[in-house]
C-alpha cells in the first residue's frame, strides 16, 4: 500500500503551525512507510535478471507419475529400454513432453551420443510433428540454461543436432554414462546472483531469484531433486559455495557467497557473459557489472596472494 501524499502533507502542515496529529493518522503512516519497506526488499533480489525463463518452469506435477520415471539418466540402461519404456498416450501436455524431451537428451548426452536427429526425438515423443518445433526449442532453453549444455543444428537437411557442453567448467567433467545431471548453468546463476548482490547474497534473496527459472526451495525438482539440498550441501562439499549464517541476524538468517573453487575455476565476467547470452540481464545492467567484474579482477592480479583469497 503507497504512502498517502495527503496525509504526508496534512502531517507537515499540523507541525509547523504546532498542532500535534491525531494517534491514528500518525500510525497509518508508520504503518505505510513499514510496508513500502518490505515491498522494496522483496523486489531487491529480482531486479537484477530478467525473468525471461518462464516457460521454463518445469515442475514435477507437470508429468505424471508413470512418465517422470520413465527416462533413467542411467548408463545402465540402453537406448532400446528407454524407447520402450516410454508411453506416449501418457504423455499429454506440452509441459510434459518437454520434460520428456529434456530428460531423453540428457540421455543422449550422457550416452556420449553428440549428434541426435529429429526423427529419434519424435518416435520418442510418439509423434506430433506440429508440437515439436515448440517443444525442442522449450527443451533446449531448458538445457542451456539449466545445465549449460547447447544443441545446435548440424544438418538442415535431415535435419539433426550437435549436443555439447558450452560451459566445460569443471563441475561438470564428469565421465560420460556416470549418471552425473549436468548443472553448470544453473551454478553459473547462482554465482551471478551473490556477485550482483554485493558478493553476498541472504537466503532468501536467492530463492527470489531462483524461483524464476523454476528453482524452488521445499519442491523436489525433476532432474536435481531437492534444490536446497544441491545449494547448501552439495555444492558446499564441492567448495563451489560457501553457506553460512548471517553474523548478529535476528532472526536468524543465512548466506551464499563464492566458494573458493568457484573463485579458482570460474571468472565474474565469464559469469556475465552467459547471463547476457540466456537473456537473463540486460545489455545495460551487463556493462555495468561486466565493468565491475573487470575491476576486481584487476585487483586480484595487482594483490598479493593473501590479499586475493580475502577479496571475496
Amino acid at each position: 500500500m503507497p504512502i498517502s501524499k495527503d496525509i504526508k502533507i496534512e502531517a507537515e502542515n499540523e507541525e509547523k503551525v504546532g498542532i500535534k496529529m491525531e494517534p491514528q493518522k500518525w500510525e497509518e503512516v508508520k504503518k505505510s512507510e513499514e510496508e513500502l519497506k518490505d515491498e522494496k526488499k522483496k523486489k531487491k533480489s529480482k531486479k537484477h535478471l530478467i525473468p525471461v525463463v518462464r516457460f521454463l518452469n518445469l515442475s514435477s506435477s507437470a508429468v505424471s507419475s508413470s512418465t517422470s520415471s520413465v527416462i533413467q539418466l542411467d548408463s545402465d540402461a540402453g537406448e532400446r529400454s528407454v524407447h520402450r519404456s516410454i508411453d506416449s498416450s501418457s504423455i499429454v501436455s506440452v509441459e510434459s513432453k518437454v520434460e520428456c524431451l529434456v530428460k531423453f537428451l540428457l540421455f543422449k548426452y550422457q550416452s556420449k551420443e553428440s549428434i541426435i536427429t529429429e526423427e529419434e526425438m519424435l518416435v520418442m515423443l510418439g509423434g506430433g510433428s506440429e508440437q515439436f518445433p515448440v517443444i525442442f526449442k522449450r527443451a533446449s532453453k531448458y538445457l542451456e540454461v539449466i545445465c549449460g549444455i547447447d544443441i545446435k543444428e548440424l544438418d538442415p537437411s535431415i535435419p539433426s543436432y550437435v549436443i555439447f557442453n558450452s560451459l566445460n567448467f569443471t563441475c561438470d567433467r564428469m565421465p560420460r554414462g556416470s549418471g552425473h545431471i549436468p548443472r553448470s548453468g544453473l551454478l553459473v546463476i547462482v554465482l551471478g546472483v551473490i556477485f550482483m548482490e554485493g558478493n553476498c547474497a541472504r537466503e532468501e534473496a536467492m530463492w527470489d531469484s531462483l524461483n524464476v527459472i523454476g528453482i524452488e526451495s521445499g519442491i523436489s525438482h525433476f532432474l536435481y531433486g531437492d534444490p536446497r539440498k544441491l545449494l547448501t550441501r552439495d555444492l558446499v562439499q564441492e567448495n563451489y559455495l560457501e553457506y553460512r549464517q548471517v553474523p548478529n541476524s535476528d532472526p536468524l538468517c543465512y548466506e551464499f557467497l563464492w566458494g573458493p573453487r568457484a573463485c579458482a575455476e570460474i571468472s565474474k565476467l565469464d559469469v556475465m557473459q552467459f547471463l547476457l547470452k540466456i537473456k537473463m540481464t540486460e545489455p545495460s545492467t551487463f556493462l555495468f557489472w561486466s565493468n565491475k567484474a573487470l575491476r576486481e579482477e584487476e585487483k586480484k592480479k595487482t594483490a598479493g596472494p593473501s590479499d586475493s583469497a580475502t577479496a571475496m
